[in-house]
Formats: C-alpha cells, structure tokens, sequence
C-alpha cells in the first residue's frame, strides 16, 4: 500500500509540475504578445512622429526655396544709433501686407504681435495711394518712443511699403483710427522718409521756417489787396 501511495504521490508531482510549466508557458506567451504590442505602438508613433518632423522641415524648406527664388523687396529700418536708415534685400514669394509686416517683424521695426488688418491700393491721377490698417499693437512701440525712434519707426514701415508697391503715398491707421502718437497725429497720406535726415532738429526748424515765411506771404498779400482796394475807392 505504501509502495502504491508513493506511486500516486510521485505522479502528482509530475502533473503539477507539468501544468506549472504550461501555466508559465502561457503567461510567458501572454507577456511576449504584450510586450510585442507595445513595442509595435511605440514603433508606430516614432515613425509618426518622424514623419511629422521631416514634413515640418520639408515645408520651411519649400518656404525658404520659394523665397530665394521671390520677388527682391527692401527693408529699411533705423541704424542702432538712431541717426539714420538701414536698406536690407530680402525676397518674398509673394509681395502681400502680410509678408512685408513679417520681415520689418524679422528685422526689429515692428514688434512681434503687430498685424496687418488690411490694406487697400486705389489709383489717383495715374498713382498708387496705400491705405494701410494695423492692429491696436503698432501704436505700442511708436508710443514709447523719442522723435528719432518715431522718424525711423515710421519711416521704416513708410519706405518699405512704398518702395515694394510702387506707390507715391500711404496713410497708416490703427484699428480704422488714425495712427498718433506724442508727438504726431498721421492722419494724412504720408511720403517717402529721407534715409539720412541729418539733424531732426533742423528738419522741425526747416519746416518752423517754411510754415512762417508761408504765413509772412499771406499776411503781405492781403495788406497788398487791402491797399489796393483803398485806392480803387479813392
């Protein structure tokens, strides 16, 4: 009996130690599938990923290719002195508002976060005319600055936006309202800034002179006309 006992225990031992040896294949299976799949999921999302990236590349460098081979448009921007204006040839794929406002952006003249609402070209007397519409944050850097830094500030948005249309003049608005400033109020058409104004001072002292000896000339002529309609009535 015992000898049969044994015999029952031996074999006992040797199915459970063969259904132990299942079991483990099974999760060992179970765990390779697992470990299988997620190295599948992460394969798949690097490639994504991968694919993202070359496509983001692709397109700046279909973007700076499309530049290169663009249309030639000047920059110009105040120097680091304030003392006169800078020109720098850039290319653009397409000469739109929105592209210039980038590059004067790019080169430091206008601050990030300035958009061009709109622009409208109209033709009068065989010319271009700009009506040029910027958000409320053009008017943040022109507010904080001197009268050197609002010459070449305007100036630089002025002669980049002539000279890239061809236009004879452009008035600039902020949120359809006149852009102003401590010092201006631009609500007229304005015209090509000289790159190189010298004295600013002397510009406003000129133009002091001009305005008086206008205001001298009236004043004679009417004293002229007064004159000679006393004599008539002698």
């Amino acid at each position: 009996m015992r000898k049969g006992n044994t015999g029952k225990r031996i074999l006992t031992a040797v199915s459970i130690a063969s259904l132990s040896l299942t079991l483990a294949a099974c999760a060992g299976g179970e765990s390779g599938q697992e470990s299988s799949l997620e190295s599948s999921a992460a394969a798949v999302e690097a490639e994504e990923s991968a694919e993202i990236k070359d496509e983001a590349v692709a397109e700046e460098t279909d973007q700076k290719t499309q530049e290169q081979a663009g249309k030639p448009v000047t920059i110009y921007r105040g120097n680091d002195t304030v003392e006169m204006m800078l020109t720098e040839e850039v290319r653009l794929a397409e000469i739109t508002a929105e592209n210039l406002a980038g590059k004067l952006i790019e080169a430091g003249v206008l601050e990030k976060g300035v958009k061009v609402n709109s622009m409208e070209l109209t033709q009068k007397e065989g010319m271009t005319y700009i009506d040029l519409d910027f958000n409320q944050e053009f008017l943040g850097k022109l507010n904080r600055m001197g009268t050197s830094g609002e010459y070449f500030y305007m100036g630089g948005v002025v002669n980049t936006f002539l000279k890239a249309f061809d236009a004879y003049a452009i008035k600039i608005t902020a949120d359809g309202q006149p852009a102003e400033s401590g010092h201006n109020i631009y609500s007229e058409y304005l015209h090509f800034y000289r790159p190189n104004p010298g004295s600013l001072e002397s510009i406003y002292s000129s133009n002091r002179r001009i305005r008086l000896h206008h205001t001298f000339f009236w004043m004679r002529t009417a004293a002229l006309s007064s004159n000679t309609r006393g004599k008539s009535g002698v």
